[in-house]
């Protein structure tokens, strides 16, 4: 009987964490409900990959502007303006730019690019293990953090999401992705503009 106090302790101790795991699943899901009713977007997405050699990377920098349900223009480029993509998504229709003009996507791509700006979740994943770290500052700004995963092949990319306490709306993002031949980094900006519009291509 003298095991039973701390077993008692021990049961505590596991629901106390149960509830506040909960809890912040909970305000982490009223995050992304935020996110998904805070109206049109801006999302500026820089992804650097790293390989096992000293200094050799690339990055590959995007502007997204969001009006959801089903609207996106989206331009992405690679070092040195590099390798630049443009693509219209409006009205269930979808638009790339191929050289100087634009062209119908097929609904394989449409599919994909929905799914990485526009459906629910974080890049079209669902975050694992997420945490709550409570109230720290970007700049002299206060926020609130969480962190997450998201699950991937061949790696998981650890996140930090930076939160606007009063509105609940993510301001930025980090991310890492570490991989036995090299890694990639990930930093994301939010902005919040009623006055974003996307329109199709002429």
């Amino acid at each position: 009987m003298r095991y039973l106090p701390a077993t008692l302790a021990l049961a505590a101790l596991l629901a106390a964490s149960s509830l506040a795991y909960a809890d912040c699943t909970a305000d982490f899901a009223a995050v992304m409900q935020a996110y998904h009713d805070a109206g049109p977007r801006k999302v500026e997405t820089e992804l650097t990959f790293t390989t096992s050699r000293p200094g050799e990377s690339s990055t590959r920098t995007s502007i997204a502007k969001i009006v959801l349900p089903d609207a996106l223009d989206l331009h992405s480029e690679d070092s040195g303006n590099r390798n630049q993509r443009d693509a219209i998504l409006v009205g269930g229709k979808g638009f790339a730019k191929v050289d100087g003009g634009w062209t119908a996507l097929p609904d394989e791509a449409i599919g994909e690019l929905h799914t990485l700006f526009l459906a629910d979740g974080f890049m079209g994943e669902e975050p694992k293990n997420i945490q709550c770290l409570g109230g720290k500052k970007l700049g002299h700004k206060p926020v609130s953090v969480y962190s997450f995963e998201i699950p991937g092949s061949p790696k998981v990319m650890t996140v930090t999401f930076y939160v606007d306490p009063a509105t609940k709306r993510p301001l930025k993002a980090s991310g890492m992705a570490a991989m036995q031949a090299g890694g990639e980094d990930m930093k994301i900006s939010y902005t919040y503009d009623p006055k974003i519009k996307v329109l199709a291509p002429n």
